[in-house]
């Protein structure tokens, strides 16, 4: 996994509960990367560490991982919006940009990253209010997808209401995600 997604964690945790609760959370992970203070957005870092630290923030919350994710994935729009503007800006609606969002990860995010394992992503357009978004990747994180579906909505302001009708964690292909944008 690449060190953007593990930066960004780092300032979830920061910005909602503080260093000190950051630094609680490495502390009870047995990571696999060394020192974390020294993650670097280009590079690349085991997925257990990223799935770990995740764990034990939800631990830390008394919340669900699934929760956790999704909360993440909402926090994290802003941060990529500010980061990487480009992405963004051509579209005035999450529709648009959802509908994209396989080529961004597949062209525009190998360019920055070049060893970048990307998920899968397609969507299907049945009518004006709606979306059918497919994605799968071996790391199955579709509660982050959820927040991050979350986040496109505060971003552009157009309320979406989902439902996932398929899911990779429950022994489904892929996940299918069901959106209708009020807007």
């Amino acid at each position: 996994m690449k060190g953007i997604i593990f930066n960004l964690l780092e300032g979830f945790i920061t910005d909602n509960y503080g260093e000190d609760e950051y630094e609680g959370v490495l502390s009870r992970c047995q990571l696999k990367m060394g020192d974390p203070g020294v993650i670097v957005g280009p590079g690349t870092y085991p997925d257990e560490d990223f799935m770990q630290i995740v764990a034990e923030t939800a631990r830390l919350l008394d919340n669900s991982v699934p929760d956790v994710f999704r909360a993440f994935g909402r926090y994290a729009i802003p941060k990529l919006v500010e980061r990487y503007p480009r992405f963004f800006s051509p579209y005035s609606h999450p529709k648009d940009f959802l509908k994209t969002v396989d080529f961004i990860h597949h062209i525009e995010i190998v360019k920055l990253y070049k060893d970048a394992e990307t998920p899968k992503f397609s969507a299907e357009d049945p009518f004006a209010d709606t979306l059918v978004m497919k994605y799968s990747s071996a790391r199955k994180l579709c509660y982050l997808v959820e927040g991050l579906i979350d986040g496109l909505a505060d971003h552009y302001g157009v309320p979406i209401e989902h439902s996932q009708t398929r899911c990779m964690i429950h022994g489904d292909e892929q996940c299918v995600f069901n959106l209708r944008f009020e807007g």
